[in-house]
């Protein structure tokens, strides 16, 4: 893990996002445009506490520092999912939750509630991101 991987992002729940939606179009009168993600913002950090917490794994965090990415090519984002490098990426969700007051699922019930959908595909190998073996190579060095 990068050491800035205290940089934050938000997620976006589907079945939140569609609620979102819902009242939006049942709406007589808003603002049109909105930022829509559905939970605070989070750090890859969060996010990997939140999901072995829930899956009840415990797996060894290895923190490596920038330098190190950088000299081995590692892009954030393409390379490394939800690491941004040293960048917030967040969003001011103020005029969705004035015009429409919609009660969001927690971040923690939101994995939750998305455990099964990768379960039932038997944990698909993401497309994106370095291979397994290039992480394994890269957990080596030091």
């Amino acid at each position: 893990m990068p050491e800035s991987s205290d940089s934050l992002t938000q997620c976006t729940f589907a079945p939140d996002f569609a609620q979102l939606i819902i009242r939006a179009i049942e709406a007589d009168n808003h603002r049109k445009i909105y930022n829509a993600v559905t939970h605070e913002p989070v750090s890859i950090f969060n996010v990997v506490n939140t999901c072995t917490k829930l899956l009840g794994t415990n797996p060894e965090i290895v923190v490596k520092s920038d330098k190190f990415f950088e000299e081995n090519k590692l892009q954030p984002w393409m390379d490394i999912a939800m690491w941004l490098g040293k960048m917030d990426f967040v969003f001011d969700m103020k005029k969705a939750h004035e015009d429409f007051k919609p009660q969001f699922h927690s971040f923690e019930q939101s994995v939750n509630d998305t455990i099964p959908f990768y379960e039932e595909r038997g944990w698909p190998v993401p497309k994106y991101g370095i291979s397994i073996d290039k992480e394994k190579e890269l957990l080596e060095m030091n």
